[in-house]
Formats: C-alpha cells, structure tokens, sequence
C-alpha cells in the first residue's frame, strides 16, 4: 500500500536546453517570529534527475530547493564538479517547496516474527502469534479495590527518583482528572489505591523538575488481585534529547515524542512491524490507509537499544519497539502498528492493521505504551 513512497528524493525536469543545472537547498526555521533559512547543501548535474543523499535531510522539516540552468561554459564535470567557469549563462528555472514524508512508513519486505528474550539472548519463536487479533477485548473493570506499589526510577540510568507525582487515569484519559494520586518517597517508592469498578485499563502521568511530563498507557491488572506492582520511568530531558539525536533530529518542544513497543499474542517482541501516528481510526475499516500526522517521523530501536535510521533499521528489530518523533500536538491521535502475517501477505502486498491504540499528544512530553493485537470491544 505504501510500498512506492519515498522521501529526500525529487525529480527536476526544467525546460530548455542547458548544459548543466546547479541545485541548491535551504532549510526554512522560525526564529524570533520570522521565518529564516539555512544553507544546507547545493549541488551540480548534467542530468535532469537528481537523488539526494540519504541522510542529507531531515523529515518533518521544510526546505527549499532552487534550480538553475546553465548554458555553455564548464561547468567542472567529474574533476570539479561546483564550479562554473566563464563564458556562461545562468538563470533561475525552478524554486519549489520540499517536505520529506515519514521515513519509517514504508511497507515492510519481511513478514512479523516473535521473539523472546533466553539468557541475555534474543531467540526467535516463529511467526508473531496473531491468534487474538480482532477477537473480543474480554477485559474487565476492577472487582476490588487494587493497591498498587512500586518503584520510580529513571528510565535512562535506573537511579530511584523521589518527589515524583505519579498519577492515574482511567484508560488513556491523561487529560482528565486522575482516579489516585502518589508522590514518590526518598526511596523512589509509591503507593496508590485504585477503586472497584475502574478499568479495564489505566495510564499514568510521571511528573517531576528536569523531567518531560510522561505518559504510560495501557496498563491492565488482574481485576481480583487486591494488591499489585507497576515500575514507572520518567524520561529526562537530556535522555529524551539524546534520543531523537541518535537520528540526527533536535527535538522540538512544541511537540510531542512517543516510545512504544508491539508484542503478539503469546506476549512476545514483534520484528518487522511499521509504526505511525493517524488522525483517524482504521480499526474494522476495510482498505483503510491511515491519515498520517504531519511531519511525524519513526524509527526502529535496533539492537543497542537506540533508534536507527530507515536505511540501517525499517521496521521492528527482535526488540520489537520504535520511536515516533515530532508528533504535533492534538487531542486524539490513533498510534497505529502495521506487517505482513507471514511470507504469503507480503507476496501479495496484504498489509495489515496489527495494534491499534488512541491518545493525545501534549507539546513537550513523552508517550510510552506498549501495544497488544487490536481486540474489538
């Protein structure tokens, strides 16, 4: 279905009859008010093409893009290839708008496989267990009060956290008034106490100085178990920074970050899944292609537990989770999982919606949720 798109590639078709075309690129950024623009790379062609290097830029991102035609003259061919040398004439063909789409969106080649972590090493188990997908739901609210306990730590080093606030909402209404509420104790411990009949599932909001507000969804506890654990970690400024670095893009504070992860049925890591943030549902719709978010962008965590670019890393590794950057933020965005069931689907290009999950993005925090096959209420 997305298996034709690309980004950081143009075609350039001028007319005329030049002898050489000069490319040049700027990036377009807000500052102060003002839209200013950066120089990011120029480059000379007698070809009426020309694909960008892989890296070159940054999806999400604005650029600008100015062709100009050269007559006669040298243009450097191979040996010098920027420089124009006289006599020449030079003009202006082509000024156009360019904004990369989602490099992780991409169809996959290879169909999802589970995988389960033995003695330090990732194991594959087979084709991802689907079995439950679009079964019913059977989840259940609370049928007693449930105490839940547990330790804040951080999410990049571990260390236990004090003065967080944690609270808890029903589902993902993580803009809602909370059902309980804690803060952490000098030992990073916290206890709260969620009511019979709440449920079936519940989110978290982890709140604390230096700290990006962060939401963990999709939490589910046993309805008939008075007394249960959760570990939260919040993310860190400086880590959530790190993160969207390793792929070469700043994080922006007008929108949102998202980490998540997909498990199959058996509760295992799903490879090869593709990963996107939709304004609208496609759950038990035929044939649906999902409305992407603008400038959304997502990378797969390979296997040093960081996020790599689609050329190193386009779908799901055996860690079976990613990263959605640059989100914008709005009140009900649909995270959606796609792949192949096995070999037969991605000969016959029948991708299918896996996980699905709706919540909304805040400017400045951070999403983490992990995804379960899409069941029906």
């Amino acid at each position: 279905m997305w298996a034709q798109r690309r980004s950081s590639r143009g075609t350039l078709r001028p007319s005329g009859t030049p002898t050489a075309y000069a490319v040049y690129v700027y990036r377009l950024y807000p500052s102060a008010g003002q839209t200013k623009q950066e120089f990011v790379a120029s480059f000379m062609t007698t070809e009426t093409s020309l694909q960008f290097p892989e890296d070159l830029l940054v999806d999400g991102q604005t650029y600008v893009l100015i062709v100009a035609a050269i007559e006669n003259g040298d243009h450097g061919g191979t040996a010098a290839p920027s420089r124009i040398a006289p006599p020449h004439a030079f003009g202006s063909v082509l000024t156009g708008m360019l904004v990369p789409g989602n490099p992780g969106f991409l169809a996959p080649t290879v169909p999802l496989k589970a995988w389960a972590r033995s003695g330090g090493t990732w194991v594959e188990q087979g084709p991802a267990n689907l079995a439950c997908l679009n079964t019913p739901d059977g989840g259940t609210p609370l049928a007693v009060d449930v105490t839940v306990t547990g330790t804040v730590t951080d999410f990049q080093d571990g260390t236990t956290l004090s003065g967080v606030d944690v609270a808890a909402f029903e589902n993902q209404d993580v803009l809602g008034t909370p059902v309980a509420t804690a803060v952490s104790g000098s030992d990073g411990s916290y206890s709260l106490v969620l009511s019979s009949g709440q449920g079936p599932r519940f989110s978290y909001r982890l709140r604390q100085t230096n700290y990006l507000d962060t939401y963990r969804l999709n939490e589910t506890y046993n309805p008939d178990t008075a007394n249960q654990t959760t570990s939260l970690s919040p993310i860190a400024v400086t880590s959530a920074n790190a993160i969207t670095a390793a792929v070469g893009v700043q994080r922006s504070t007008t929108r949102g970050l998202l980490i998540g992860g997909i498990r199959d049925c058996d509760g295992n890591q799903v490879s090869g899944a593709i990963a996107t943030l939709s304004s609208s549902s496609c759950a038990g719709v035929s044939d649906c292609e999902p409305s992407e978010l603008a400038g959304v962008q997502t990378y797969y965590t390979s296997t040093n537990g960081l996020p790599a670019r689609a050329t190193q890393q386009a779908s799901t590794s055996e860690l079976g989770s990613f990263v959605v950057m640059e989100i914008p933020p709005t009140p009900a965005a649909y995270l959606q999982v796609w792949g192949y069931r096995d070999q037969a689907a991605v000969d016959a290009g029948n991708l299918e919606l896996i996980a699905e999950i709706k919540a909304p993005v805040v400017a400045d925090t951070v999403i983490k949720v992990d995804l379960d096959p899409l069941r029906t209420p």
